[in-house]
């Protein structure tokens, strides 16, 4: 059990930028045909163009070998589009020509987003354990941690991160809320509302201090006043898809409340399309009306695609398929699950 004592000791600040950027200062010793190189990869990565990117890759080595902001700031892009490995080998790069260890734990941080934004929890781990290592007073990377630590109910380690990160930033709103979810996982109500406490004493208007008592309540099936703290949440920060998620999850529990439900869903997938839950359950609505299977079941697809070995999304897919008739469907989506759950329990586990 995370013990919550606030210790008289100097509270760390961070920056409130997310990283000190690699891009300082490019532009100044950079080559007159780097500009539309970098406007080229950004827009392979938008396109998702796996080929383009290598060729602009290689193209930016070429011209920009030595520079390092160049190559850093390759690495944000790609991380912020997943792909990681590339991502990697830019830091790599950036690193190997001379970098702060500011820059070092960025890269690491930011690959630990990457990470876990495509669903690789044991690599995301790995890669917030290094940031914290070479740069222990970034709260943010504490954050990352628990947060994803209490996700994948790792709660011993997640009590354990918590202790650390609170035993360094008494004062952090983000971090208390990080705790509270902890402790939420591990069925200590009484000590996620305390944790609640100490972060909206410090931030009243935070919409993680809102969404943290909207979980709890949740917990306590209060999905009425859940409700309205999600839409709290909300008001305080209208781009919060999770705000948006929860908010939904929270009417789709109150029984007449799937229109507003869905709508919730729809609003968090358009705000961020990346996690595979808000499809889930916009599908598992559709597919429990009448003449809506088909639309329920593209949501399910999408969920599948972005979990393939999360069992209820697998399953009510293989489900829709057979209602709707599409036998093959079905049988290829079971034999994709399969796999993907044998692939995951062959994976070494690492902490």
């Amino acid at each position: 059990m995370i013990r919550f004592s606030l210790r008289a000791r100097r509270c760390l600040r961070t920056a409130s930028a997310l990283l000190a950027p690699f891009l300082v200062c490019f532009g100044q010793n950079a080559s007159s045909e780097s500009p539309p190189i970098f406007e080229a990869l950004k827009s392979a990565i938008q396109a998702r163009d796996v080929q383009l990117i290598d060729q602009q890759r290689k193209e930016l080595d070429r011209v920009e070998p030595r520079n390092r902001e160049a190559h850093g700031k390759a690495g944000e892009w790609l991380a912020e589009g997943r792909y990681c490995e590339p991502a990697g080998e830019e830091f790599d790069r950036a690193l190997s020509l001379g970098a702060s260890k500011k820059q070092q734990a960025g890269s690491h941080y930011l690959l630990g987003r990457c990470y876990e934004r495509a669903s690789r929890t044991r690599e995301a781990l790995a890669e917030y354990r290094k940031a914290i290592e070479i740069g222990p007073g970034e709260e943010k990377f504490h954050v990352a941690l628990i947060l994803l630590l209490a996700s994948q109910w790792e709660t011993g380690f997640g009590e354990d991160a918590a202790r650390e990160a609170l035993a360094r930033f008494p004062n952090s709103a983000p971090c208390w809320v990080a705790a509270g979810l902890v402790e939420l996982r591990n069925g200590s109500l009484g000590n996620a509302r305390e944790a609640w406490r100490r972060a909206k004493a410090l931030e009243p208007d935070s919409p993680l201090v809102a969404k943290l008592l909207g979980r709890i309540q949740m917990t306590e099936a209060r999905y009425a006043e859940a409700v309205q703290s999600f839409q709290r949440a909300i008001e305080l920060d209208r781009s919060d898809a999770q705000a948006w998620f929860y908010c939904g999850l929270a009417l789709s529990k109150m029984g007449d409340q799937s229109d507003r439900a869905l709508q919730a869903f729809l609003q968090a997938i358009e705000l961020n399309p990346e996690p595979a839950e808000a499809y889930y359950w916009a599908g598992s609505i559709y597919v429990q009306r009448k003449h809506q299977n088909e639309q329920g079941i593209r949501y399910l697809e999408q969920a599948v695609v972005r979990a393939p070995a999360w069992g209820p999304a697998s399953q009510l897919l293989i489900q829709a398929y057979r209602a709707a008739g599409h036998s093959e469907k079905a049988m290829g989506a079971t034999r994709r699950f399969q796999e993907s759950s044998e692939r995951a329990a062959s994976e070494p586990v690492r902490h």
